[in-house]
């Protein structure tokens, strides 16, 4: 079978670290790979470098050839026309950079160099666009800014985005990261109708339930390495290991809210996103919050921190109060994990910066630390097991490392709330068991949680408050009791 993309021992360097080190790989006609590995074994790099878009280190000796249309080459300029990644990072630069543009726009720009599509879309183009967003369950999305899609819903259009550029090589780094329950089931059905119209596919995922069963091989990654190749074998979901401890929902009596929600609505440009509000959240409990994507769960996270203010007649209170706060009074009492704040990070900012700015609730440090301050960031990072990354530019991190990072943040200054936007999105099996048991650890504190995930099996198993949120409006569905919690670590064992 022809070779279509040949790695030869490439090293590829980035923020002056080595990324990928003596990578010997070949993606032959008729293949479908899954890459697969922990958070910072240099996957998202490898997909980086088949699609062109990072080149081997000059002094290292390697090669990477093309042969796409008949012809060897070690340029990239026939790899872009013929290879399309979706990545984390291919979204998070639509809102680093807030290009504002319709889905539609978003997806027609997949046959241009750029972000933009150039000139005016003829209506044959305009059609097929359509038929990739009918693909990826995005019709409804065309006329959506990008900018007030949520991750899942920007997801799906992206993919449509990568689909309509017409690939031969269909390269996706954890795909489904974000999108919702109903979702997940026939996007993956459409990845592989893809592979059976004759796209090859090149994947990771944390998540090996999540794979296509038409895959054909799979390599496994370390430090930057290919460690081993062989033939696909599936595999089960990974699940988070049961916490053992007796996690009944506490008594409310005599105990104040630390934040409550009072009739409130959120109007968006003219758009109401969030109706009739009421909900309150007390010390020791841990809400989960799930619903489709585009329901407005990120919106009611907001509210919640008062990033986001309530329409008139609502209002927010925090320890018994609205009045009196500042911004910076207000985010001293949460710790926050989401895609958003990840994406405001200077990606040049080192970790331990990162963590660091997790006294002062801010993206960044603007003021000189303690020398206690900067231990216990410290701390925290050898508790993640990112103490060897404290120096490493965020942005040079995997997305895992980095969603790691944020927790340490979130939780180093001991908030009494943690704030959770599918937090363990990106993190391999390893990860989220230490994820789950710090979680876990700041629960029996006493911290409360509000904890949004599309994947139920990865719902905290101390979880004490259940609701749904559907078309803006909070559904409780019940308060779980210690019956649901006996079933729940029975299931997961």
């Amino acid at each position: 079978m022809t070779a279509l993309v040949a790695l030869h021992d490439v090293h590829v360097d980035h923020y002056g670290a080595k990324m990928l080190r003596g990578v010997t790989w070949t993606l032959r006609e008729g293949e479908h790979w899954a890459i697969l590995g922990p958070n910072g074994a240099g996957k998202s790099s490898l997909l980086k470098l088949i699609a062109g878009e990072i080149w081997p280190h000059h002094d290292g000796g390697g090669r990477r050839v093309y042969n796409l249309d008949g012809q060897e080459t070690e340029s990239p300029i026939v790899a872009r026309k013929c290879i399309s990644l979706l990545s984390a990072e291919t979204q998070e630069r639509y809102r680093r950079h807030r290009w504002d543009m319709t889905g539609l726009a978003a997806i027609l720009s997949g046959r241009s160099p750029g972000p933009w599509f150039q000139g005016e879309p003829t209506e044959e183009l305009v059609g097929e666009a359509r038929e990739a967003a009918k693909l990826t369950h995005a019709l409804d999305l065309l006329d959506k800014s990008t900018l007030e899609m949520s991750e899942g819903e920007a997801r799906r259009v992206l993919l449509a985005r990568a689909i309509f550029s017409q690939p031969r090589i269909l390269l996706l780094d954890e795909c489904l990261n974000g999108l919702d329950r109903h979702s997940r089931h026939p996007i993956r059905r459409a990845i592989e109708e893809l592979m059976e119209s004759g796209i090859q596919l090149v994947m990771t995922s944390h998540r090996p339930g999540e794979m296509p069963s038409q895959l054909t091989h799979q390599a496994g990654m370390r430090e930057g390495r290919i460690h081993s190749t062989a033939l696909w074998e599936a595999r089960g979901e990974i699940k988070p290991q049961a916490a053992h401890g007796n996690f009944a929902v506490r008594s409310r009596e005599d105990h104040a809210p630390l934040v409550e929600v009072l009739n409130a609505d959120v109007v968006i440009a003219g758009n109401r996103i969030l109706h009739d509000i009421n909900w309150c959240l007390y010390a020791g409990e841990c809400h989960v919050v799930s619903g489709a994507n585009g329901s407005g769960k990120s919106t009611f996270l907001r509210l919640v921190t008062g990033d986001q203010p309530p329409y008139h007649g609502g209002d927010v209170r925090w320890m018994g109060s609205s009045e009196g706060w500042t911004r910076g009074d207000r985010m001293g009492l949460f710790g926050v994990v989401s895609l958003l704040l990840q994406e405001e990070y200077d990606p040049d900012v080192p970790l331990l910066d990162v963590v660091t700015s997790g006294w002062f609730s801010t993206t960044g440090l603007h003021c000189e630390p303690t020398r206690d301050q900067v231990g216990g960031a410290r701390e925290m990072l050898d508790q993640l097991g990112l103490s060897g990354l404290a120096s490493k530019p965020f942005g040079s991190l995997s997305f895992g490392e980095r969603r790691r990072g944020l927790l340490g943040r979130a939780i180093v200054h001991g908030p009494p709330i943690l704030v959770l936007d599918e937090p363990t999105n990106g993190l391999d099996g390893g990860s989220l068991e230490t994820f789950m048991v710090l979680l876990e650890r700041e629960h029996a504190r006493g911290t409360a949680m509000l904890y949004i995930t599309h994947h139920e099996e990865e719902v905290p198993p101390f979880a004490t408050h259940r609701h749904e949120m559907v078309e803006g409006r909070l559904r409780q569905v019940s308060p779980m009791d210690e019956v649901h919690h006996r079933e729940r670590r029975h299931a997961l064992r």
